[in-house]
């Protein structure tokens, strides 16, 4: 289970350069990520028992941070 949580945490990091700059995951990315997730237990006793969360936070670039002056 151990492997599997670290391969799908690498594809949910590389995301931007596996698909072809898309930063925004989507439903059907999560669903992908969901088949390949069953892909990778088929074989193993815990077959389709799990469940996979995913958490998104997302940073806007064009807010700029606050500066303080002190005096």
């Amino acid at each position: 289970m151990e492997r599997v949580n670290h391969s799908l945490t690498t594809v949910l990091r590389e995301h931007t350069a596996l698909y072809h700059g898309k930063e925004i995951l989507t439903q059907d990315d999560v669903n992908q990520l969901d088949l390949l997730a069953k892909m990778l237990l088929a074989e193993s006793r815990i077959g389709e028992k799990y469940n996979l969360y995913v958490d998104a936070i997302y940073f806007d670039e064009d807010v700029k941070s606050e500066k303080k002056d002190k005096r």
